[in-house]
This record gives structure tokens, sequence and C-alpha cells, in this order.
């Protein structure tokens, strides 16, 4: 991860046979390790909203709850909040239409559940 590489580009005309002068050197590098995945440390459920708070840790190992803002993870990390019913062979559905969140944000609410029912969870 994060491998520096420079390089040169030139084309091969296929009608002529000719090549092109080389263009100037291009710079890059690798992306970036993909991180551990993170860990579901809470689910707070509010039956009376028919709603759950669902809280973990980032990969840098630091949760992020409405009264704690000090996260370790990368700035440009993001996280996917997926939930189903329990047991169910039906397939994830995203917590909410914005379907991604900072690194900054290591809690989401997951709205609209049924009472009674068991859920899974998934970042």
């Amino acid at each position: 991860p994060g491998v520096p590489y420079r390089f040169r580009v030139r084309a091969l005309n296929a009608r002529t046979a000719e090549w092109s002068p080389f263009c100037g050197t291009l710079a890059t590098s690798t992306m970036a390790a993909v991180p551990s995945r993170p860990t579901i440390t809470r689910a707070t459920p509010k039956p009376q909203l028919h709603c759950v708070e669902v809280q973990w840790e980032s990969a840098a190992g630091s949760s992020s709850a409405p009264s704690n803002n000090n996260n370790n993870s990368n700035a440009g990390d993001r996280y996917v909040l997926e939930w189903r019913e329990k047991g169910r062979s039906m397939g994830w559905v995203r917590a909410d239409v914005s379907n991604e969140y900072e690194a900054s944000v290591c809690s989401r609410v997951v709205r609209e559940l049924k009472t009674g029912k068991q859920y899974q969870f998934r970042v």
C-alpha cells in the first residue's frame, strides 16, 4: 500500500506505425490498505420510536457515540450500515439513503423497525 510509481506514456499510430514522443513523467501511488472490519459495540433499542441506535468501533479502535467525538480512524474512511430481520434469508438493507458515513461518525439510527422482531446489523 502506498507504493509510489513514476511512468511515461507514448502511443503507436496504427495507420503509419510511427511512435509518438513520450509524454512528461507522471507519478502516482497504489491505494492505501483496506482497513480492518469495524466491530459493532452496542445496539440501543428505542421501541417507542421503532428504531435502534447502532454504534460501532472503527478499524482504528475508537467508537464515536453522540457524546464522544474522538475518533482515530482515517479521514477518508467511510462506512455502510446494513440490517436484516434475524432468521430471514432476505438480503441486507442499507440503513438510510445516504449509504455512507464519514469515519468521524461511528453510530447511526436505524428507523422503521417492527416491535417484537429481532434484527441483525453489519457495518
